[in-house]
C-alpha cells in the first residue's frame, strides 16, 4: 500500500493520515525531519509535518486526530496483507498515545484499502490490457514448444520465465 500513498519515501516511522473533509480528502504526512524534503517533493498536495528523529510519530498522530475531532479512525491493521502495515508494537504504541477514548474509535482500514485498490484509473486499465495481451502471446508461444509426453511443467515454466525476462519484464 505504501507505493500508493507515497510511503516508500519514508525510512523512519511516518504516518500518512487521510481526513474526510467537506472539500474532499486532506492528506497529512507526519515524517522525520530528515525525510520531509523528499516527501514534500513526492506529495506536493499534502500537508507534510516534520518531527525530530526519535520523537514518537504516534504522539503526533494522536494530536492530529484530537485536533480533527475524528469520530472513526481506520488504521492499517487487517488479515489482508495490503491493509496490514502496523506491527503489534506500533499498534500498541498508537493505542497508548491515543488514550482510551480515541483508541475505542479504531477500526480496520481493510474496506477502504480494498475499495482504493479496486478502483482503476485509465492509465492502469491500459497497462492491464497490455499485460493481458503480452501474457496471451507468451503463453501461446510457450505452448508451441510443448512436446506431448516429454515436456515437463518445470520446463514450460522456465520457458515462460526466460521469455518474460528476455522482454525486460518483471513477474
Amino acid at each position: 500500500l505504501a507505493i500508493h500513498v507515497g510511503g516508500e519515501a519514508a525510512g523512519d516511522d511516518a504516518a500518512y493520515l487521510f481526513f474526510r473533509t467537506e472539500a474532499g480528502v486532506e492528506r497529512v504526512i507526519l515524517a522525520s525531519s530528515s525525510e520531509v524534503i523528499t516527501i514534500r517533493e513526492r506529495a506536493p498536495d499534502s500537508r507534510v509535518e516534520s518531527r525530530e528523529r526519535g520523537e514518537s510519530v504516534f504522539v503526533a498522530v494522536a494530536e492530529e486526530l484530537r485536533a480533527a475531532g475524528s469520530r472513526s479512525i481506520a488504521i492499517n491493521r487487517s488479515d489482508l496483507a495490503a491493509a496490514d502495515g502496523l506491527t503489534a508494537t506500533q499498534d500498541a504504541e498508537l493505542r497508548a498515545a491515543l488514550g482510551t477514548s480515541l483508541a475505542s474509535r479504531l477500526t480496520s482500514s481493510q474496506e477502504l484499502v480494498i475499495r482504493w485498490l479496486g478502483v482503476k484509473i485509465p492509465a492502469e486499465l491500459a497497462i492491464m490490457r497490455k499485460a493481458a495481451e503480452i501474457t496471451d502471446l507468451i503463453e501461446r508461444e510457450a505452448f508451441l514448444t510443448v512436446v506431448p509426453s516429454q515436456t515437463t511443467n518445470g520446463e514450460l515454466h522456465q520457458t515462460i520465465r526466460d521469455r518474460i525476462e528476455g522482454l525486460g519484464l518483471d513477474h
